[in-house]
């Protein structure tokens, strides 16, 4: 993954990882802190699903960003080094 502050687009060129610059950018635009809480969103797919990062023990989820609550999530890896693998 890139190490840069600038969001970028994953290997599938579907998928945008936000960088620093953009994170807390989307979080507060998608109030991620109210719908989510403990969880950081970190990119979405292109199409309407957000990733989202648990702060508590690292798994990525994607959720529908209309219904970002954690009974909406669908778990994608069990932590971000095994997601961008």
């Amino acid at each position: 993954l890139a190490r840069t502050g600038e969001s970028f687009l994953a290997a599938n060129d579907r998928t945008l990882v936000y960088g620093r610059d953009a994170i807390m950018e989307r979080n507060d635009t998608y109030e991620s802190r109210t719908y989510c809480p403990g969880h950081l969103m970190v990119g979405d797919d292109s199409g309407g699903a957000a990733l989202v990062l648990s702060l508590a023990d690292g798994r990525i989820h994607s959720v529908d960003m209309g219904a970002m609550t954690p009974d909406c999530f669908v778990l994608i890896a069990v932590s971000f080094a095994a997601w961008s693998d």
